[in-house]
């Protein structure tokens, strides 16, 4: 007898799979946070692979894909955003992974290849990009350096120094110096507001920004509410900038409570031609984390963004350390080991505009 089963996952796993994840990702997941990853997606069905260990009927391991349109050099394809990877510990772990990843390489066969890109695409941190390549035979693209802004030096300096007399003081000096250098200037023209959800302007200013870049995200009005609005498991604020019912640009933050508290830039996109609402936002974003008690405001983009110059006009610094990398795992050869080109395309990073909503949440 066969010690595991490879299948799709199924709506009756939920639980099941809740367990694998509460011990291995040390975290609580329940079944609203399964139905809105991999049902109520607006892209499509899941790419998710589980094996089943058939003595006791626990999910051991996990090979989970969500999908995402891709804007494609001018045409819409369908491509799999690579974010959960869990295996149980025990002696078969090695032969464990492998077999998930056939059963998941063969429901890609399956997938329709006139809809569909010959790619895959991840994030990784620098430190476990060694590690990813060797498992998933993928390709780094470039770098998407970490831009921070400290909001409350003072917060960073405790953690770095351990002394609330020095930290303080410097940090007040510090807090000074930025506000004088970025002073907040009351956009005119422009209505920016908080925004409780997306509405069918989203789907006019996609209209209007879809071709600024060669591959990204498919951000419909369906999408961008899937993606900030309705997931139970975090809130994310929006932040719209108008002029009259037309969307100039939207701003999405989260903030993450702890020590320090962060605001993490989930997606931040602006008409290329009116910076004013990008810096209009931007103004908004900063003020409402700090409003929050964030330390600092964290942005993953690359350098050839058009929001970078943007990013760093407000005080935003790099740090490439702590950021992460954009890999590709060719699928065209398991599928059609003769069409290469989609891959060979996705490996310059000047074709590609990401942002943190490209990816899973923290």
């Amino acid at each position: 007898m066969k010690r595991y089963t490879y299948r799709q996952l199924e709506r009756s796993d939920h639980e099941n799979l809740s367990r694998l994840h509460q011990r291995y990702l040390g975290v609580e997941r329940d079944n609203a946070f399964y139905e809105w990853k991999y049902w109520n997606n607006p892209c499509g069905p899941h790419g998710c692979t589980v094996a089943v260990e058939n003595e006791t009927g626990d999910i051991v391991g996990q090979i989970g894909s969500i999908p995402i349109l891709f804007r494609f050099f001018g045409r819409v394809f369908r491509a799999f955003h690579e974010v959960d990877i869990v295996i149980a510990e025990r002696p078969d772990r090695g032969r464990l992974f492998v077999a998930t990843y056939k059963n998941r390489c063969d429901q890609i066969k399956s997938e329709d290849a006139e809809t569909r890109l010959f790619f895959n695409y991840a994030f990784t941190i620098p430190v476990t990009l060694k590690i990813t390549s060797k498992l998933w035979r993928v390709k780094d693209v470039a770098p998407a350096p970490k831009m921070v802004r400290i909001l409350k030096h003072a917060a960073i300096l405790r953690q770095k120094l351990g002394s609330s007399l020095l930290s303080g003081a410097g940090g007040l000096l510090l807090d000074g110096w930025t506000g004088l250098r970025h002073p907040i200037v009351a956009p005119r023209g422009l209505d920016v507001v908080e925004t409780p959800a997306f509405d069918d302007s989203a789907d006019r200013f996609w209209d209007r920004i879809k071709d600024t870049d060669e591959i990204w995200t498919e951000r419909s009005k369906d999408y961008l509410n899937w993606r900030y609005v309705q997931p139970p498991h975090c809130h994310n604020t929006i932040f719209t900038a108008r002029a009259g019912r037309e969307l100039l640009g939207y701003l999405v933050i989260q903030i993450q409570t702890g020590k320090p508290c962060k605001a993490i830039i989930q997606d931040f996109q602006f008409l290329p031609d009116r910076k004013d609402a990008g810096r209009a936002l931007l103004q908004r974003g900063l003020r409402y984390s700090a409003a929050e008690s964030a330390a600092m405001v964290i942005s993953w983009t690359f350098a050839h963004s058009y929001t970078f110059a943007l990013l760093e006009e407000f005080g935003f610094v790099t740090r490439e350390t702590t950021g992460r990398n954009l890999v590709v795992r060719n699928t065209s050869e398991i599928v059609n080991p003769h069409i290469q080109e989609p891959f060979d395309v996705a490996l310059k990073p000047e074709n590609w505009h990401i942002c943190k909503g490209d990816a899973d949440d923290e």
